[in-house]
């Protein structure tokens, strides 16, 4: 029978690993934070000044504000749903997946 003992056991590892990821990919999510509100202020951010595990996100964010300014919002925009693309397939989403794939397999 499963119950959590047995879970948490088998899933210590990947606990681990998936807490190590999220300390180490989003480590600067402070600097985001301020550089997100920035944006959504309409003020410029220096991209360069972004850690380069939020540049997907900023560049999105920027694609729909200029869309929500120019009253022109279209879930079917090429470059839109290429931002999406790109936060889709970014290293997070991709360990993000694995990860629950490995908690599938693994119970």
């Amino acid at each position: 029978m499963i119950n959590y003992e047995i879970v948490k056991k088998s899933l210590a590892g990947l606990d681990e690993e998936y807490t190590r990821f999220q300390r180490d990919h989003f480590e600067n999510w402070e600097i985001w934070a301020d550089a997100s509100e920035k944006v959504y202020q309409r003020q410029p951010v220096d991209e360069s000044k972004i850690p380069k595990a939020f540049h997907n996100e900023l560049r999105a964010i920027k694609l729909l504000l200029e869309m929500e300014d120019l009253g022109e919002f279209d879930w079917n925009s090429p470059k839109l749903r290429e931002a999406f693309a790109a936060i889709s397939g970014g290293v997070f989403h991709q360990f993000f997946g694995k990860t629950i794939a490995e908690i599938a397999i693994t119970l």
